[in-house]
């Protein structure tokens, strides 16, 4: 009786709030499944009374209902059925829309994506988004599930409506029950600017046409917390209409850059005046998409890319941040005792000072993982902060090892980096907004270092390799300057394996193999100092899987990985059973297991889109084969080496006494292989050193 006088009283609250709710969505779901949209007008003991969109009245059976919802009221709301809708664009749009036929290797297709910036005179800003899909397949039914983020400070993220029109006429809109809000870095309040809007649309089936608009409305930019924007032409599933629309006073100068415009599909242009504004508008289609490829390089320097901003000036840029980078600084006296524990007084040298000072950081300082894309801005966190929290961003993180480099005296100054896969930060275009990173670069005597301290487990100056390659804008007190970041290099990005096998009578292999790793290895390599025990042998038992299934781990052995000025050095000892076939007494036969080149980055005969192998590196390995007294290695008769304009492989085989010496090098000294003559040398290559891996070793005891 208690439990039933509560939901009546809570039925009756739900009432007396819809009532006095204008904007309100109401749904009844009923236990059948089946759901009423509209607005609720009375719910007593016996009944729920809704109307309809179309007018209707429906009363339901209180027994019958499962719950009420009262939702917002968004755009289109008032429509329950297609044929209903009024709107020319949007009835023109669902009525060309293709069927699955049309596109069969499509998981969806896009109908219509338009975007339009609106800069007003006030300052202020509205960035609208509307896009319309066709699901077409099981994998485009993921578009149900979607996400927005905006930045919580300074913006207002308006979800004006998500429709789902199905196959049946019907039409399903979003409700309160299937939105939410996150703030992504609520841990941390110092960073925690982002947010997240989640929504999942209802009804998303094959065949269904999804319709969501959105708006950002933003109280506009500064120098520091920069509006930029960034449109793409062209996606892997077919886009049968894309629109960029910039809308802005006269009076307010933008910078335009238009990027990759060679491609023969550019997107096309118009440009008018409407009143006291400027329309800039970009019209694309590209009914085709285009089929993904092993390692392309990035969309963003492959397909016509527009950037957008704010007019402004590098010089005035540096002035602003440099004011914010020293407002930033810590206290002496929390600096000063954090220099002190660092051990930096003892070193004798200024990369050695720098270097105790840098694994001070890394030890002390956690990292957070938050670009400076995540934080929404390059004002600068303060390092007193940073000092008392023991945590930072990555941005924060060299704020505070540009201070205190400066406060023991050695030269120091700032900079923003972006990866070079996806073109790096355009100088023609004045805006941070492109940075995703900072960076913090030491003027010694001879070569600078530079360092972005985004990993715990880099040694200084070792750049990841994302970044190598990549412009970079420096600031200082005098102003700015670009520099390009240092490629890693064939030394510094190098892999180095030595094996010694002993071959037994019983054709059993006893393995000695020490690999040393430097560049894009190493991270994950220094990652073990963190590691348990057992997560440590379980990672080398599983690195000797890797040579052999049958391969079992006698004992490993890991180099100080808390030694940065050392190389990483991991030894392993195992057996391998059964690794040598014995087809006779006087025959031996095994695959050299160490040499497992893949040639499935060369498998396409020829290639639509260049490629990237993202970074400059060389590996080398050594192997021993102490072979069985009597046994003679049959030689191949054969070379397996290439040497190209920028790529080589060569590699030996040779036999003294009972000793069999196997040793290759292989080195690649470019990123990006055009279609002419880059990825056909890669391919040769790479297929010559398949082969030498697809080789048996057969040994022949002499009589």
């Amino acid at each position: 009786m208690i439990n039933r006088l509560v939901r009546q009283f809570a039925l009756c609250f739900l009432f007396l709030f819809a009532m006095n709710s204008f904007l309100a969505a109401d749904v009844v779901y009923l236990n059948e499944g089946e759901e009423h949209t509209g607005k609720v007008t009375e719910i007593n003991a016996s009944s729920v009374t809704i109307i309809e969109p179309d007018g209707d009245k429906a009363e339901f059976e209180k027994s019958k209902v499962a719950h009420v919802l009262f939702s917002k009221i968004r755009s289109g709301d008032e429509n329950s059925y297609i044929a209903s809708i009024t709107d020319p664009f949007l009835t023109e749009i669902l009525k060309k829309a293709p069927v699955s036929n049309d596109y069969p290797d499509s998981d969806f297709v896009t109908l219509c994506q338009k975007y339009v910036t609106i800069f007003n005179p006030d300052d202020t800003i509205e960035h609208e988004n509307r896009t319309l899909y066709k699901v077409l397949k099981e994998p485009g039914l993921e578009l149900a599930n979607q996400s927005v983020y905006f930045a919580k400070d300074r913006e207002r993220l308006e979800l004006n409506f998500a429709h789902t029109y199905n196959s049946d006429g019907k039409i399903y809109h979003l409700t309160d029950d299937a939105l939410s809000e996150e703030d992504i870095f609520h841990a941390t309040p110092e960073y925690d600017r982002l947010k997240m809007l989640k929504f999942a649309l209802k009804k998303v089936d094959l065949g269904s046409i999804i319709d969501v608009s959105y708006t950002f409305f933003s109280r506009g930019s500064s120098i520091l917390r920069p509006f930029r924007l960034n449109a793409y032409f062209g996606q892997r599933e077919p886009i049968l209409s894309h629109i960029f629309e910039v809308n802005s006073p006269a009076s307010m100068p933008l910078q335009v850059l238009q990027l990759n415009w060679t491609a023969s599909n550019t997107p096309a242009y118009s440009e008018i005046a409407s009143g006291s504004n400027i329309i800039r508008k970009w019209e694309f289609a590209d009914p085709k998409g285009y089929i993904p490829e092993q390692n392309m390089i990035s969309t963003s320097r492959l397909f016509p890319r527009i950037i957008v901003a704010q007019k402004n000036d590098w010089q005035t840029i540096s002035k602003t941040f440099m004011e914010s980078l020293n407002n930033s600084a810590p206290s002496e006296k929390l600096l000063d005792a954090f220099i002190e524990s660092s051990g930096a007084a003892s070193k004798t040298s200024l990369v050695m000072k720098s270097a105790a000072i840098y694994e001070a950081i890394q030890r002390k300082i956690r990292d957070l993982g938050i670009s400076c894309f995540d934080y929404d801005g390059y004002d600068c966190p303060s390092a007193e902060i940073v000092l008392k929290k023991n945590y930072g961003s990555q941005f924060a993180r060299c704020i505070l090892f540009y201070h205190a480099l400066r406060r023991i005296g050695i030269p120091a100054e700032f900079g923003f980096v972006s990866a070079w896969r996806s073109g790096g930060i355009e100088e023609k275009v004045s805006c941070l907004g492109q940075a995703s990173n900072a960076l913090v670069k030491i003027i010694t005597d001879s070569t600078p270092v530079y360092t972005l301290l985004d990993n715990d487990y880099l040694p200084l100056g070792q750049i990841p390799t994302w970044a190598q390659g990549s412009k970079a804008v420096i600031f200082n007190e005098k102003g700015f300057a670009w520099d390009i970041l240092p490629d890693g290099g064939l030394e510094k990005n190098r892999n180095e394996q030595t094996v010694f096998v002993k071959i037994l009578n019983d054709g059993t292999m006893e393995v000695k193999d020490t690999r040393k790793f430097c560049g894009p290895s190493e991270p994950g390599m220094r990652y073990m100092r963190v590691a348990k025990d057992i997560e440590k042998r379980m990672f080398a038992e599983k690195t000797v899987k890797g040579v052999n299934p049958k391969a079992v781990l006698t004992d490993y052995v890991l180099s100080d990985m808390n030694d940065f000025a050392a190389p990483v050095v991991f030894t392993l000892t195992y057996k391998i059973r059964d690794a040598v076939q014995k087809p006779s007494g006087d025959l031996m036969a095994f695959r050299n297991y160490w040499v497992n080149n893949s040639g499935a980055s060369a498998s396409l005969a020829s290639r639509t889109f260049p490629m990237d192998v993202s970074s400059v590196y060389s590996t080398s390995k050594t192997i021993f084969f102490e072979l069985p007294d009597g046994f003679q290695w049959v030689d191949w008769k054969r070379k397996f080496n290439y040497t190209g304009s920028f790529i080589s492989f060569a590699s030996n085989m040779s036999q003294k006494g009972s000793m069999l010496l196997y040793s290759d090098d292989y080195k690649i000294w470019k990123k990006e292989l055009d279609l002419i003559s880059g990825y056909p040398q890669y391919r040769e290559c790479v297929s010559i050193m398949t082969d030498l891996s697809n080789q048996w070793l057969v040994l022949e005891k002499t009589k």
